[in-house]
C-alpha cells in the first residue's frame, strides 16, 4: 500500500516534457526581443532628443554672440578715400562693415573693423559665416567698395568662424527719419554721417551636403546708436 502511494506521488511530480520546454523558451525569446526592440527605441529616441538639445543650444550661442558683437558696435569715423571723414559702418544685402572691440573673452581694449559675411569654401579655407578683423585707426585711410568690401593698405585680415553651418542670406537696414533723409528699411548703407538704427538678418542653417534645412531672423539695435550724434554733420 505504502509502495502505490510513492508511485503515484512520483508520478503527479513529473517534470516539463520537450514540447512544454520549447514552448517556454519561445516565449522568453519573444519577450526579450520585444524588450530589446524597446530598449533601442528609447535609446534612439533619447539621442535624436539629446542632439535637438545640443543643436538648439548651439544656435542660441551663436545667436547671442552675433547679438552682442554687432550690438556692441561703436559709431566713431574713418577716413574715407573719396569723401573724408565718415561714420564707421556700412553695409550691403550680403554684408556688415562696422567698428567694435574684440569679443569679450579676449577683449584687449582696443577697436577693430569687422566685417560679417559669408566665406566661399577653398582648398585651404572652410565655408561658412565669418567675421574678418583689422586693427582700427580713426587717422587710417580707408576705402569701400560694396564687392570688395573694405580696402586698407597693407592690412590682411584675420578671421572668426563663426558657424561652418549658417549663411548669411539678407540684412537690411532701417533709417530713422530726419532733415536729410526719409526713414525706413533700405537694403544698402553707403558711408555716411549717420547709422542705421536696427539691422536685419535672415540666416539659414545648412547641413553637411549645404542644403538649406532652416532659416531665422535676427533683428539688432546697436546700443551707442546715440554716440552717432556727435559725429553729424561731417563732411
Amino acid at each position: 500500500m505504502i509502495r502505490r502511494n510513492s508511485l503515484a506521488s512520483c508520478s503527479e511530480a513529473r517534470g516539463f516534457t520537450l514540447v512544454e520546454l520549447q514552448v517556454a523558451l519561445l516565449l522568453m525569446t519573444l519577450i526579450a526581443v520585444l524588450l530589446a526592440g524597446a530598449l533601442r527605441a528609447t535609446v534612439n529616441a533619447w539621442d535624436r532628443s539629446t542632439e535637438h538639445q545640443d543643436v538648439a543650444e548651439h544656435n542660441f550661442m551663436v545667436d547671442q554672440f552675433l547679438r552682442r558683437i554687432l550690438s556692441s558696435m561703436r559709431f566713431t569715423h574713418f577716413q574715407y578715400v573719396t569723401k573724408g571723414r565718415r561714420v564707421s559702418f556700412m553695409g550691403t544685402g550680403q554684408a556688415i562693415y562696422f567698428v567694435a572691440p574684440y569679443p569679450a573673452f579676449v577683449n584687449d581694449g582696443g577697436l577693430y573693423w569687422w566685417t560679417l559675411r559669408n566665406r566661399v569654401g577653398t582648398d585651404s579655407a572652410r565655408e561658412g559665416l565669418v567675421l574678418e578683423y583689422l586693427p582700427y585707426d580713426s587717422d587710417q585711410v580707408v576705402d569701400y567698395d560694396p564687392v570688395a568690401g573694405l580696402i586698407i593698405e597693407d592690412a590682411t585680415p584675420e578671421t572668426l568662424m563663426v558657424d561652418e553651418s549658417l549663411r548669411l542670406l539678407n540684412v537690411e537696414y532701417y533709417a530713422e527719419e530726419n532733415d536729410q533723409d526719409i526713414g525706413g528699411w533700405r537694403k544698402d548703407w553707403e558711408p555716411g554721417n549717420w547709422p542705421p538704427r536696427v539691422m536685419r538678418l535672415l540666416l539659414a542653417e545648412t547641413d553637411s551636403r549645404g542644403e538649406e534645412i532652416n532659416q531665422s531672423e535676427l533683428a539688432v539695435s546697436p546700443r551707442f546708436y546715440f554716440q552717432q550724434l556727435r559725429f553729424e554733420g561731417v563732411q
